[in-house]
């Protein structure tokens, strides 16, 4: 009998295993404000690779769709979603899937609302691939196969909607592969959380259907973050090199160019109260920028505060970000 953790959303108990969370019970409870924002109540919500579904589930117990189906590749995944299941007495709300991707899905189901936290890092190998199958994508076959088939399942008028990572990927990813698939490009936004010491690279990728494509008003959205990201540049010299102080804002989207004029490789961390305050199930490590070159990091929003920019390999801070 395996004995799991619990998290509760409302009136439903989730249960899940610390090797099952790919992030779901943290960054992924943004979907609760952007769905309700965005979408607001709807028939049916699909969570995609949903491990516990805990984006799922909190939508559910928040009342912002009526049932769910899930689905996940990972056996033990869907034991802890089917003991939610169970232990909510969910039965008749709650339809779950073992499916790698979109295979064993029936084609009776059809969804308002798509919703997922994917594996965010391509990796080139099985092996990889293997290693952390919550986080690695191997060339991007779990997107590609989803994108080419998963329109056959939206009701008329349904929308995908995806959390991904900037520190993977950014728009231009995924925009040849959602073509293949006959969908279209919504829109892309950044959410401003509002705490205070985070660093979020995490956006959401928005598609219909092509024929469905709907006009988006973004001004109604004063939590969304939409587009181009600053760039901020940071030059870094000898050892002796003075430290830049840089002034920011919240609700903005930033790129941090890195200009490495040492002969030594830096290993860009970004840094509060001596932390990296990066999702580490994902990467604390920003940037590597090889000796004698400039490159620019993905994109990120801060929350207010003060961030040391540091070398991990050196423990050199090399710049000061301030966020107001």
């Amino acid at each position: 009998m395996i004995e799991y953790l619990t998290e509760t959303y409302g009136a439903i108990q989730v249960s899940w295993l610390p090797e099952l969370d790919g992030g779901g019970r943290s960054f992924g409870q943004a979907f609760v404000p952007i769905v309700k924002d965005l979408f607001g109540n709807v028939d049916r919500v699909y969570e995609f690779c949903s491990g516990p579904a805990f984006i799922g589930f909190s939508l559910l117990a928040h009342g912002l769709c009526k049932s769910l189906c899930l689905s996940d590749v990972n056996p033990k995944a869907i034991a802890a979603v089917k003991d939610t299941i169970r232990r909510n007495h969910l039965g008749d709300r709650v339809n779950v899937y073992l499916s790698d991707g979109l295979l064993g899905i029936p084609h009776h189901e059809k969804w308002d609302l798509v919703v997922s936290n994917p594996p965010h890092f391509e990796v080139s190998t099985e092996a990889e691939y293997a290693s952390n199958i919550r986080l690695n994508d191997r060339n991007w076959a779990i997107h590609r196969a989803f994108y080419s088939t998963v329109g056959k399942h939206l009701k008329p008028g349904g929308s995908i909607l995806m959390q991904e990572n900037h520190m993977g990927s950014d728009e231009g990813t995924f925009i040849g592969m959602i073509e293949v698939g006959d969908l279209a490009f919504i829109d892309s936004f950044m959410y401003d959380n509002r705490h205070a010491g985070i660093v979020d690279p995490y956006f959401y990728f928005w598609c219909q259907k092509k024929a469905e494509r709907r006009k988006v008003w973004r001004q109604g959205h004063t939590r969304f973050v939409f587009g181009n990201p600053e760039i901020k540049r940071i030059e870094v010299t000898g050892i002796d090199h003075a430290l830049s102080n840089i002034t920011m804002r919240t609700a903005t989207q930033y790129k941090l160019n890195i200009v490495n004029g040492t002969m030594d490789p830096l290993e860009i961390v970004i840094f509060k109260k001596r932390h990296a305050i990066l999702w580490r199930q994902a990467t604390s490590t920003i940037l590597n920028v090889p000796p004698s070159r400039i490159m620019t990091s993905g994109t990120f929003c801060f929350g207010e505060g003060r961030y040391h920019v540091r070398d991990l390999r050196t423990g050199r801070i090399l710049s000061a970000l301030s966020v107001s």
